[in-house]
């Protein structure tokens, strides 16, 4: 008669996770190496793609900036009395522009980074613009609003959708 085989009722997991180790030192080795490759890999295509959406955001911004300066000066160079239908053929689906001799933008009291940048870059692209005739405002959830004082005293106020 033949002797009963027990049947394994708990597996040794042990026994298995080293059944997948390499046996040798070399082997060890370029498992290790292999790994350590995959992790610097991950690393820097992680660091890469944040390094990109600043790039973006970055030259997004300095464009959104030229923009607006760019109508501002158009619409002070029309005639008064041209100078809203300027502002509003000048408008798009990511910028709406209007022309007043006072402003709808309310200065926020203190500025969050965002704004500061964007009031930094305008100062670069128009170095005539002082803070006093610039106003931003982004308290309006999901839209950024900014103002720029013409020389004679009217305001071209611009509304545009924040973007990610």
């Amino acid at each position: 008669i033949c002797p009963r085989r027990r049947l394994p009722l708990h597996r040794d997991a042990g026994a298995e996770l080293r059944r997948l180790l390499p046996d040798s030192l070399a082997a060890r080795t370029i498992a290790v190496l292999l790994l350590g490759l995959g992790l610097f890999h991950l690393g820097s295509i992680w660091v890469y793609q944040i390094g990109l959406e600043i790039g973006i955001g970055s030259i997004r911004d300095r464009q959104f900036a030229e923009s607006l300066v760019s109508i501002a000066r158009v619409v002070g160079e029309a005639p008064e009395s041209e100078r809203d239908r300027t502002a509003h053929s000048l408008s798009s689906p990511s910028l709406e522009v209007h022309w007043g001799r006072s402003s709808i933008i309310e200065a926020v009291a203190t500025e969050d980074e965002a704004l500061r940048l964007m009031r930094h870059r305008l100062h670069g692209l128009a170095q005539d613009l002082d803070d006093r005739r610039i106003r931003l405002n982004n308290t309006d959830p999901g839209q950024l609003l900014a103002g720029i004082q013409l020389p004679d005293g009217s305001w071209v106020d611009f509304a545009s959708p924040l973007q990610d």
